[in-house]
């Protein structure tokens, strides 16, 4: 009996196998997806790695966000009120991180290139965004604020109660088609008043040291564990920005 057996349970050993590997990966992904019991309004499902987007591959690399909140000078949100050539016009109505010294500031206009996805959007006024800015000091001694990420992957689209996240791919965050500043894209959101929200919090646990938002420095963490605790629990975005910090701590 046990020569007819064995024969038949080899045959069937590679679907086992493949089996038990596709079960594993369900287990680990579904655990991974931070943002699939969170309260916002927006339903999300688990998705690929940061640095692709819905089977496209992105071809450069955008600061990830909990790098953009590390280093920022100025973080707010806004409203654009003209446009020109190299530099848009910008009145800030919130300031999340950094104190600018007025409310209506100039930004450098971030540099598209052939390979954005999704598709740039022009600048026009009354476009509102969440940018992540840097100081960029300019001839004639004027003081210009500078997107921190190519491509305008530091300048977040802010339409209702929803931030959507330009260039760039969060993980476990639902890629959909939205109506974003008058044009239809296939891109990302979350609910802007948390994301707003960890924003805030997230220098009170996490410092990342030196000036330059590309340098190979290990970010610091600030907090004792039970504040870090309490910060994790907060939202989705907060666990998945803790969590994405914490891991690189050495």
């Amino acid at each position: 009996m046990f020569a007819l057996i064995i024969p038949q349970f080899m045959v069937m050993l590679p679907a086992l196998v493949l089996l038990a590997g596709l079960l594993s990966f369900a287990i680990d992904t579904r655990a991974d997806n931070v943002f699939a019991d969170s309260n916002h309004s927006d339903r999300t499902n688990v998705s690929g790695p940061e640095d692709k987007a819905a089977g496209r591959t992105i071809d450069y690399e955008q600061a990830p966000l909990y790098r953009l909140i590390g280093f920022a000078d100025l973080i707010a949100a806004g409203e654009v009120i003209s446009v020109s050539e190299s530099t848009f016009t910008f009145h800030i109505d919130e300031a999340l991180i950094g104190e600018p010294n007025e409310s209506i500031i100039q930004v450098s206009k971030a540099i598209f290139m052939e390979f954005d996805e999704p598709r740039a959007i022009p600048y026009d006024s009354g476009q509102v965004f969440l940018v992540f800015l840097m100081k960029d000091a300019t001839a004639d001694h004027e003081l210009i604020w500078q997107s921190m990420s190519v491509a305008g992957g530091s300048e977040f689209p802010l339409e209702g109660e929803f931030v959507y996240f330009t260039g760039r791919f969060v993980q476990g965050l639902e890629h959909k088609d939205y109506l974003v500043h008058g044009v239809t894209r296939n891109i990302q959101r979350y609910d802007a008043s948390l994301f707003k929200q960890a924003i805030r919090g997230y220098r009170d646990c996490f410092n990342w040291p030196g000036e330059s938002i590309y340098a190979r420095r290990s970010p610091e963490l600030l907090c004792n564990d039970s504040l870090l605790t309490n910060y994790r629990r907060q939202s989705g975005m907060h666990e998945y920005l803790a969590r994405e910090t914490v891991k690189r701590i050495p």
